[in-house]
């Protein structure tokens, strides 16, 4: 299309001339460059999404393949159901498993073995319920201090007994060594924000004991630290793919690392299911979970009470771990028993059972909460020992 102007005559100096030209609205289109997409919208669009989904499944893939071939229990299985002895073989736990009542602790273990084997967590319960072992088997005294004024709390006194300490455990060695290596007198409230160091020596002991007893592949708490590191050296690995995602403006590089987040997030929950007893630890954790049947339900095997007087101080260090310290206590009065009052424990008040239980749950939450204080942990708010005593008191069982 063209078009042609001219002025009708000269034009002098200074004059101009103006033109307006007029065309059809819609003859000329208009022409306009589209916004580009954001990364973020880019992640979701199908295929970048689909990276995303196939990412984390592969991650989830990977972390339950993870447990299956190394998180499982392992349990005995006889090729000769005839010969339950003969030619037995090494499977992951799977079989149906029956539990059956023992009345006592399967192979003599400790309170603490039994708490770890069955948690897969040496815990600072399980450290309380080993004193209260040590007591009744004769290395020391605990002795109950009445408070001082109306708001102050009861304090518990540690004094060591000169005994043979040859049978001793690693970790029950290591635990007496810890709390009397100043003198043969120690107070609770002198090892709250100084013992925590120990503590965590003493539970590293019972992890090694489990795993000499071979009752574990490895030590669970190492196990459980090995995952997690794994799952957060992904998580940055996967951060690293998402800031190269952005940068280069690569959104399949986003996705991919958002689905690498989603994966190392599961690794990191399943790290505390990581930890693996071995054939004969699963066998022990049964007859374990057996003999805690029978502490918890007491009452129903008051046979073997009334043959066994000393069964009650026996008894309660496991009553310890397994949480059940005062209704143990209370089954005792519900059978019509009255048991001694230990030698060990030095109380301010007349002997009950029902509420020398009260006692023990108070002394083994006030015990445990002084062992496990540091300073970083002073400030949160859950300080203070529970009351307790002869007297009365309560404090939960765990």
């Amino acid at each position: 299309m063209q078009a042609s102007f001219a002025s009708s005559r000269a034009l002098g100096s200074s004059e101009g001339l103006t033109v307006a030209v007029g065309y059809t609205k819609g003859l000329v289109p208009i022409l306009s460059a589209a916004a580009p997409k954001s990364i973020g919208e880019e992640i979701f669009n199908p295929i970048n999404s689909g990276v995303l989904v196939l990412v984390f499944l592969m991650g989830t893939a990977v972390v339950f393949w993870l447990w299956w071939k190394g998180g499982r229990d392992l349990w005995w299985r006889s090729r000769f159901p005839a010969d339950p002895q003969a030619r037995l073989e090494v499977k992951p736990v799977g079989a149906h498993e029956t539990i059956v009542v023992e009345y006592e602790s399967p192979e003599r273990l400790r309170p603490a073995e039994i708490g770890a084997l069955l948690d897969e967590k040496a815990k600072t319960l399980d450290v309380t319920a080993t004193l209260v072992d040590l007591a009744n088997r004769g290395f020391l005294l605990i002795t109950e201090e009445p408070k001082k004024w109306i708001f102050g709390s009861t304090d518990y006194v540690l004094s060591k007994k000169a005994a043979d300490e040859t049978g001793l455990l690693k970790y029950e060695k290591e635990l007496l060594d810890r709390l009397f290596d100043e003198g043969d007198i120690v107070s609770m409230s002198a090892l709250k924000m100084k013992f925590y160091k120990d503590l965590s020596v003493v539970k590293d002991k019972l992890n090694e004991d489990l795993v000499d007893k071979k009752f574990f592949l490895e030590k669970p708490d190492s196990v459980r630290t090995k995952y997690s590191v794994a799952a957060i050296v992904v998580g940055v690995i996967s951060g690293g793919l998402i800031w190269a995602g952005f940068v280069l403006h690569l959104a399949i590089l986003a996705s991919a690392g958002l689905g690498l987040v989603g994966a190392a997030l599961l690794l990191l929950i399943a790290a505390r299911f990581m930890p693996a007893r071995t054939a004969l630890g699963r066998r022990m954790y049964l007859r374990a979970k057996g003999y805690k049947l029978f502490v918890e339900t007491a009452e129903k095997y008051r046979q073997q009470f009334f043959e066994r007087k000393n069964l009650f101080n026996e008894v309660l260090p496991y009553a310890i771990v397994f949480g059940v310290t005062e209704k143990f206590a209370r089954s005792f009065a519900d059978m019509g028993l009255a048991p001694s009052q230990p030698s060990w424990y030095s109380g301010t008040g007349t002997f009950n059972a029902a509420v020398f239980g009260a006692s023990m749950a108070s002394f083994s939450n006030s015990f445990s909460s002084a062992m496990a204080a540091s300073p970083s942990s002073s400030g949160s708010g859950g300080g203070g020992f529970s009351g307790g005593g002869f007297g009365g008191g309560g404090g939960g069982s765990w």
